[in-house]
């Protein structure tokens, strides 16, 4: 009995000091050291504002000469458009994921080569666009002023949103909204204003302004939240 103890002690040494050397060759991986950033930009190279929190919004990143081929990074795309990626030096490709975003599916892709940290654009066609606003705030009168303009024909827009939340990811799901209806009439001049008295609960508020193109999961955005209170 003591020979067939000795026997499994010794296999067991055996395996732990494996595992020990396994994560240690493990833990000798260099993180990545370089940085890519960069913004979802219109043909204008102006930010488009999405639903940044969740990972609503993606762009994917390959490394061609990877030998592996492993699977693409998924990059998240912030409210304001932004978008980072810690990555090692190399060349990557940028590319759409469909039906990710409010603009136009597009099989475009950009070609980065990362030396250090990189910055680059991601360019978009959207079918919409909104510019010009400003947010106002006089006692519990909340007004947002805008505008719309069709940059690509093809979709309506179902509606229009002055949105508020108690805090900074401000969405089509967010706590209250003021909506007007879509159509022909959305495009050009926009006012919507909103009464926020009864929203005294929130020591924080926070608003923003979005529309929902037919068709489009994701909704478009001001890639500025403006803080109520």
């Amino acid at each position: 009995m003591k020979k067939v103890v000795l026997q499994i002690s010794l296999w067991t040494t055996i395996a732990a000091v494996a595992v020990t050397f396994a994560a240690c060759s493990l833990d000798n991986y260099d993180e990545p050291d370089a940085q890519i950033t960069g913004r979802v930009v219109d043909s204008n190279g102006n930010p488009v504002g999405v639903m940044g929190s969740r990972g609503n919004v993606t762009l994917q990143l390959w490394q061609p000469s990877y030998p592996l081929k492993a699977d693409a990074i998924s990059v998240n795309v912030a409210q304001d458009g932004s978008f980072s990626a810690k990555v090692f030096d190399g060349y990557y490709v940028l590319r759409m994921r469909n039906n990710t975003g409010p603009w136009v599916n597009s099989t475009d892709s950009v070609a980065i080569n990362v030396n250090g940290n990189t910055a680059v654009d991601f360019p978009v066609t959207p079918y919409y666009t909104l510019g010009n606003v400003t947010y106002s705030l006089n006692g519990a009168t909340l007004t947002a002023t805008f505008s719309i303009t069709e940059v690509t024909a093809g979709r309506n827009i179902d509606e229009v949103a002055l949105m508020v939340n108690k805090t900074q990811f401000v969405g089509f799901d967010g706590e209250v909204r003021i909506k007007m209806e879509g159509g022909a009439k959305a495009v050009g001049e926009q006012t919507i204003t909103m009464d926020v008295s009864d929203l005294t609960a929130h020591h924080k508020l926070y608003a923003r302004v979005g529309l929902r193109i037919s068709g489009i999961g994701q909704g478009l955005y001001d890639t500025k939240v403006f803080e109520v209170r």
